[in-house]
């Protein structure tokens, strides 16, 4: 291992990473020291003797244990450490060992001996995962993999892949050891490339079974692998089987072609690896440059022509979506306007319905769908609602622990005026996810346009008293509060929230709004700001900030305020990385970073400026509790 690699390490600081390195680097460094004593060879015909192995091995061997058992035994401080140095702000974060054997257990249950199928961890995550993430800011991440790339296979494969891999590395290591320790032709050269290759790749396989490696990770243990077992028949010569091809024309023949075959498939997987890439990376780049949706469509489209993957289907679905909301909130439509809505709907259902043609399982582009035909039946297009509503089913099936798709059917059932459904759809929700903003506002919502917000305040504190501590029912206080007039009120369950969740995003927006009619504009900015690290593509928001720096005050109200978006982790290809620690014991945290305790007490500090303290606003909502209980 180089010392670039040492400090590149160092940086990302994956915790399990550094248990391997460890233990791989002390065991070669044994094997280093004691080879010429506990393994030395007795060879009766020659005199000659293994060459010695560099000293510039023992020292980078050493170094790596010495680096590695400084990252052990002292991870917090030294990992802190370095990332405040470099500035790494965020956890990489995957499943749990135990979340993901409850997934394998529920898996094996169904189809023990195949599995969930090659790829379709992610389908079993949505299907079993425990409920209790839902109540984590990770409730709405499809984890395509578990803890490690061979237990995410052992799930995918089922028992009878699981066997296959485990006898072929079981003979792997066995054939490596054999090979090193004691071989027939000790050639200095071939025992080098063995020691090499045979410990990287055993390395690379254990590392499968705590992270994910990546493609070039994958195809390095391959080629390591496969050199080994090739040093492997140097070092035992007598191991070696020879296919004599001239005595056996047929036999010759079917291994040529075999070769072929195998030569042809390699090139041909590569040249369609090159066109994904290039897709991909064609799309990815096109989307941070441009907001124009024609021209993202646009490259959707070409990235589809070079690798027809579903994802840009979802995409062109998604614009084409966007677009057909535009064209609703048009109050006086002219005739090209309805025929555009016309075009772009045939658009949007034809690039949704491909999408899940070619991803059955994916539940995103049935909501998808589910919002297009909700679209056309606010257009007054018949049966519309019965498709709508026979998607989302579908993607509830497909995602039954996710509460998103049960919020679209209750906002399905609402627009069609069937408020009972539209309710039980949303109790279904808050029982998946009790904290579930969009819910809770939806709800409010239903009740102040039924006119039961007096009714719908008391049955609030009466949820409150049960659950003191649970800074969403505050947050349900506010909105009904500020639909009753009771705006003081709704500040003070505003900012109870916050005491108790300082990183609750609708609560402190719904308040810097209050503050900002209040004429307390500062602390406003200073709140709003905070929002917009979580809600860096809400041009609203973004206008609003923009108009109290350069001192118009706008008319804004929180009675009519949309909800914002929480604090969430962001998803890549790489991984989903996270700017808390994870709170559940269902994930686990890949590296460690300097815990952002300046941030947190920040928060603190900003949410104590409108407070006078716990106490008080407590006492306030309490109070106003039992008045209206009394009543």
């Amino acid at each position: 291992m180089h010392v670039r690699d040492l400090v590149v390490l160092a940086v990302v600081n994956f915790f399990y990473v550094w248990l391997a390195i460890g233990f791989f680097g002390l065991l070669i460094l044994l094997y280093l020291v004691t080879r010429d004593t506990i393994f030395a060879l007795e060879d009766t015909t020659s005199k000659s003797k293994v060459t010695s192995i560099p000293k510039l091995v023992f020292v980078t061997t050493a170094l790596v244990c010495a680096v590695s058992g400084g990252f052990i035994l002292a991870n917090d401080y030294v990992g802190s450490y370095v990332s405040s140095v470099f500035a790494v702000e965020y956890l990489e974060v995957r499943p749990s060992l135990g979340a993901t054997v409850d997934i394998m257990q529920s898996v094996y249950a169904q189809d023990a001996l195949f599995g969930a199928g090659p790829n379709q961890f992610i389908s079993a995550w949505r299907l079993y995962k425990d409920p209790a993430i839902n109540q984590t800011i990770f409730w709405n991440i499809d984890f395509p993999a578990g803890s490690g790339y061979i237990p995410t296979l052992f799930i995918n494969l089922g028992i009878i892949g699981t066997i296959a891999i485990l006898l072929f590395q079981v003979w792997f290591v066995v054939q490596g050891i054999k090979s090193l320790l004691r071989p027939i032709n000790p050639d200095a050269f071939w025992l080098y490339i063995g020691l090499i290759s045979f410990s990287g790749a055993v390395f690379l396989w254990f590392i499968s079974y705590i992270y994910i490696p990546g493609v070039t990770l994958l195809l390095l243990t391959a080629l390591l692998t496969g050199l080994s077992l090739a040093a492997g028949r140097s070092l035992q010569p007598n191991r070696t089987r020879s296919i004599t091809l001239v005595i056996n024309r047929q036999r010759g023949f079917m291994l040529m072609a075999l070769a072929v075959i195998c030569i042809t498939g390699t090139m041909g997987t590569w040249f369609i690896l090159g066109k994904q890439y290039t897709a991909q990376a064609s799309y990815a780049q096109t989307e941070a440059t441009s907001t124009d949706l024609s021209v993202i469509d646009q490259a959707a489209f070409e990235s589809y022509g070079l690798y027809p993957h579903h994802r840009f289907l979802g995409i062109r679905a998604q614009i084409a979506l966007l677009e057909m909301n535009q064209l609703l909130s048009i109050a006086e439509p002219t005739e090209a306007d309805q025929q555009r809505f016309l075009d772009v709907s045939n658009r949007a259902v034809t690039f949704a319905e491909a999408a899940i043609a070619s991803a059955p399982t994916e539940p995103a582009y049935y909501s998808i769908l589910a919002t297009v035909y909700n679209n056309l039946a606010i257009a007054g297009v018949t049966d519309a609602i019965e498709r709508a509503t026979t998607s989302v089913a579908t993607a509830i099936a497909n995602d039954p622990r996710n509460p998103a798709h049960l919020l679209v059917m209750a906002q399905l059932a609402a627009n069609r005026g069937d408020i009972e459904a539209s309710r039980s759809a949303l109790s279904q929700s808050l029982q998946l996810k009790r904290n579930f903003s969009q819910s809770l506002y939806l709800l409010a919502q239903l009740d102040i346009a039924e006119g039961n917000v007096e009714a719908a305040i008391r049955t609030t504190e009466a949820i409150i008293s049960l659950e003191p501590t649970n800074p969403t029912r505050y947050y349900q206080l506010g909105i009904l509060e500020t639909a009753n007039g009771n705006i003081a009120r709704a500040q003070q369950a505003y900012e109870a929230a916050l005491q108790i969740d300082p990183a609750f995003a609708n609560a402190r927006y719904l308040l810097s709004l209050i503050l900002v009619e209040q004429g307390t504009v500062e602390l406003a900015l200073e709140y709003l700001r905070m929002i917009a690290d979580s809600n860096p593509d809400n041009q609203e928001l973004q206008a609003l900030i923009n108009a109290l720096e350069s001192g118009n005050i706008p008319a804004v109200s929180a009675a009519t305020a949309e909800p914002v978006a929480e604090n969430t982790p962001v998803v890549s290809e790489d991984g989903v990385t996270s700017p808390v620690v994870p709170d559940s014991d269902l994930l686990t945290p890949l590296n460690s970073v300097s815990q952002s305790e300046n941030d947190t007490s920040e928060l603190a500090e900003l949410s104590s400026e409108s407070v006078e303290s716990d106490d008080t606003t407590n006492e306030a909502v309490t109070e106003d509790t039992n008045g209206s209980q009394q009543q």
